[in-house]
């Protein structure tokens, strides 16, 4: 069972949302291999986001509230924080 409070969970996932496209626009102009592939996987790390958000916070076209998240839900969501 997941400690975390909903809203604080909120806090973390959308200050680290923010932090990862901060940093995609920081490496949007540089072409060298490395900064390309760091971009694809914050990318990717984005679009996980994304699918955990679409499958499991999103119901019927509807934003669910994060205070009504399961707990399968929170695991993701801690396990995307931590990756």
């Amino acid at each position: 069972m997941s400690t975390t409070a909903p809203s604080d969970l909120e806090a973390r996932v959308d200050a680290r949302r923010i932090e990862l496209i901060v940093k995609l626009a920081e490496l949007k102009s540089d072409t060298r291999l490395e900064e390309v592939a760091l971009r694809a996987r914050l990318k990717a790390k984005l679009s996980d986001l994304a699918r955990i958000i679409e499958e499991d916070v999103v119901k019927d076209g509807v934003v669910d509230s994060w205070e009504s998240l399961t707990e399968p839900t929170k695991r993701k969501l801690d396990r995307w924080l931590t990756t």
